[in-house]
């Protein structure tokens, strides 16, 4: 998964950063376990327990 998404539009190219990404890395979420969760789960994060209630 990336941590940079590009979306181009007719004004230009616009680079944002993924929040799936860089949120659960910044609180120190984003282990193998977590990302084997999310893989799993089709990209939902509801029932992984191992993330706070204010993230699902």
């Amino acid at each position: 998964m990336s941590n940079l998404l590009k979306h181009e539009t007719l004004s230009g190219e616009v680079l944002r950063i993924n929040t799936a990404v860089a949120e659960p890395q910044a609180r120190g979420l984003r282990t193998d376990a977590v990302r084997a969760a999310m893989e799993r789960a089709d990209g939902s994060v509801q029932d992984i327990h191992a993330s706070p209630v204010q993230v699902r």
